[in-house]
């Protein structure tokens, strides 16, 4: 049985992010991941879009009425560093979805590739 294709939502959000180059799409854990570059730059957890920020561009999401990424667990709730939505304002305005998504991209580009983490047994 083959796997079932993004859903609708997604497809939408891919859709409204292919004017910014080659854009690949892919599971990642509960939701959808967006990659370009070799580096993942969005996600939609939940049905939202979250792009993956910090810093400056961080602050600058949230003052504009992004939300950090979140979710619950048995006892607490969980705050995901590095993932904010987009306002609210930015929802129905590609334009808007284009630009700061772009500037999440070359903020992700930007950062230094993480080295693999080591398994085995160290010397």
């Amino acid at each position: 049985m083959a796997a079932a294709g993004p859903p609708e939502f997604v497809n939408h959000c891919l859709d409204q992010l292919r004017p910014l180059g080659a854009i690949e799409c892919r599971r990642f854990f509960g939701g959808w991941q967006f990659r370009s570059g070799g580096v993942q730059f969005a996600a939609v957890m939940r049905g939202v879009l979250h792009l993956r920020v910090s810093g400056d561009l961080q602050a600058e999401l949230l003052a504009a009425g992004g939300r950090p990424f979140r979710y619950a667990r048995r006892d607490r709730e969980v705050e995901v560093a590095g993932y904010c939505s987009l306002p609210d304002a930015a929802l129905d305005d590609d334009d808007m979805v284009r630009d700061w998504a772009g500037r999440a991209l070359h903020h992700a580009l930007s950062q230094p590739a993480k080295a693999p983490k080591r398994r085995g047994k160290r010397a």
